[in-house]
């Protein structure tokens, strides 16, 4: 918007007729004749609003004084105009004060016309005598007593402080500028560096091209003493100048990637391969990155799958795994994996002199590996409650296959998307995960107190004997009251599937579990058990009292699983 006239309100009506004959000749009329289309023609008139100062003060007054000039364009011309108007007086003011300290007149408009007499006068005129110099405004206030003048002319500085304070200034001053001087090589530095068998750091760089992580001679003759050597024949490696490098020793290190978010480490040792190019940097090649999770074709491969609605998931065509029925045996590997894990529990309490504990490890069904098909927890349902007027949450369907399927709704006015990531490096180890912040958005999040960690392990004080129980996918383990199931659906390329269980991301999932387990262990809570979401943590003062609480009717196992039917994990 321009501003080089004397007439405020023209300025303004021009920018707005402006407007509208751009809208006219793209035909985006219709565009903004709506509701809706009156709140976007007012957002795209702030942001075209120049000077940067009108448009800062007018978005300011907006967000704190006018919010209906965001929707109704005569409101915004109205503040636009009187903010306008404030700007260019303050603009006058200002440049009258410059004037006035400066001690210069403005020149006349109008030019003075004087008859010539002569066009070469025979006698110069007497030269007009050369003002004098005028004093030079400060660029700033004073330091001292914040007036506008140097600070040589201050009155209430001494002169120590007026070296002091001119000293200090000049150093600040010098140090801005070796900032600025040592930019380029700040630059040059990387932010991730890793650490080869704890002795040695060096700077990395990921590079998925190279098949193997490799390192240059001079860094491998500093850990020779360290290395476990094994030398090959010939190996050839595209190294990160496309050219071809030739490595003759393979090493097994520990590695260490030191990131901004922490240090990362593998559990198994990393063959580096040792080459004849030293750059001073580790090359991380695709081996080590696919050790971390770390597969870039496969993350390409997933964004290429994408759609506008959101992630649509992984292109790699997939058979349905083969369906769970609730009540069929189940399989003798499986009982078997459980019994040997039950195995690897009690030679640990013998291994701590508590043979006794065996008696109560085989005493109920409620160890497992996996969640397989045990009917709902005899627990209260999850009710979820929506706030009001809300409408119900759609998407677009997935390309993901369904590996795992509960019931379907054809018919569902809900739907969540879905999408399939992986869980590590394995083609096929896949975990469905389903994007519910568009549902929690809509839901009234229950009201409840989470326990204080530092507050209640003060029950535990002084108790010499302890046990951590984990529950195996415990938010799975809850039912999900059957009118709230349709809200939490979710669509793939084929159904819309209506979970029956609590599902893992649901705003209310973690509190109700808490809730839950707190009002089943009432009679042991902060007694002789901790509860935190999916742990629960026995403890006693001795080992007699740890048993007892274990053998007693309605002990901790019995009650979970024989009355509630809940299952823990036998890995932890």
């Amino acid at each position: 918007m321009s501003m080089s006239g004397s007439n405020v309100t023209a300025w303004v009506v021009d920018y707005f007729k402006r407007f509208q004959m751009i809208v006219a000749d793209n035909g985006l009329t219709e565009c903004f004749s709506h509701e809706r289309g009156a709140q976007q023609k007012c957002k795209r008139l702030i942001l075209s609003l120049k000077p940067p100062a009108l448009n800062q003060e007018v978005k300011q007054r907006i967000r704190n004084i006018h919010a209906d000039a965001k929707k109704n364009s005569k409101a915004l011309f109205t503040l636009v105009v009187e903010k306008a108007t404030e700007l260019e007086r303050q603009f006058i003011r200002l440049k009258l004060q410059k004037q006035e300290a400066s001690g210069r007149e403005e020149k006349p408009k109008v030019k003075l016309f004087v008859e010539k007499v002569d066009s070469k006068p025979t006698t110069k005129p007497d030269a007009k005598p050369k003002p004098a110099n005028l004093p030079i405004p400060p660029p700033g206030p004073c330091p001292k007593c914040s007036e506008l003048h140097w600070l040589r002319e201050c009155p209430s500085a001494t002169e120590a402080e007026k070296v002091e304070l001119l000293k200090r200034f000049r150093n600040a001053r010098t140090t801005k500028k070796a900032k600025l001087k040592r930019l380029d090589d700040l630059l040059q530095t990387t932010d991730c560096a890793v650490m080869l068998n704890g002795v040695l750091e060096l700077p990395c760089h990921p590079d998925s091209g190279s098949d193997f992580t490799a390192i240059g001679r001079s860094h491998w003759d500093q850990l020779t003493s360290w290395i476990r050597r094994v030398t090959l024949g010939t190996s050839a490696l595209r190294y990160r100048t496309k050219r071809l490098v030739t490595a003759t020793l393979k090493a097994k290190w520990q590695v260490q990637i030191h990131t901004a978010a922490g240090p990362v480490e593998p559990m198994e040792l990393v063959d580096v391969l040792v080459v004849d190019v030293d750059d001073g940097e580790l090359l991380v090649g695709n081996n080590l990155l696919t050790t971390l999770g770390i597969d870039v074709d496969r993350r390409l491969e997933q964004l290429a799958c994408r759609d506008d609605a959101g992630p649509a998931g992984d292109p790699i065509q997939l058979d349905d795994d083969m369906p769970v029925h609730v009540g069929e045996p189940f399989s003798i590997n499986g009982d078997h994996d459980i019994f040997f894990a039950v195995e690897q529990l009690i030679d640990r309490a013998v291994d701590c002199r508590l043979p006794q504990v065996e008696n109560y490890v085989h005493a109920s069904d409620i160890w497992r590996l996996d969640l397989r098909a045990d009917p709902p927890a005899n627990v209260p349902l999850l009710e979820v409650q929506l706030r009001e007027g809300n409408r119900p949450a759609k998407c677009k369907p997935t390309k993901n296959p369904h590996t795992y399927t509960s019931s379907y709704n054809t018919k569902s006015q809900w739907s969540i998307s879905v999408l399939l990531v992986k869980k590590s490096a394995e083609l096929m180890d896949l975990r469905k995960t389903v994007d519910y912040r568009t549902m929690n958005a809509l839901t009234d999040i229950m009201v409840a107190v989470m326990p204080i960690i530092s507050l209640v392990s003060e029950n535990a004080h002084g108790m010499n004997h302890f046990d951590i129980f984990d529950f195996i996918n415990c938010f799975r383990q809850l039912p999900l009251d059957e009118l709230c199931q349709e809200l939490f659906s979710y669509m793939t390329d084929e159904k819309i599937f209506n979970p029956r269980r609590v599902p893992q991301g649901c705003a209310d999932a973690a509190i109700n579990f808490q809730k839950t387990m707190e009002a089943r262990f009432t009679s042991l809570l902060y007694q002789h058990l901790l509860i935190w979401i999916d742990y629960l943590s026995l403890y006693a003062e001795d080992i007699e009292t740890y048993l007892e609480k274990l053998d007693e009717p309605f002990s901790l196992l019995f009650l979970l699983m024989d009355h509630f039917g809940l299952n823990i994990s036998a890995k932890k």
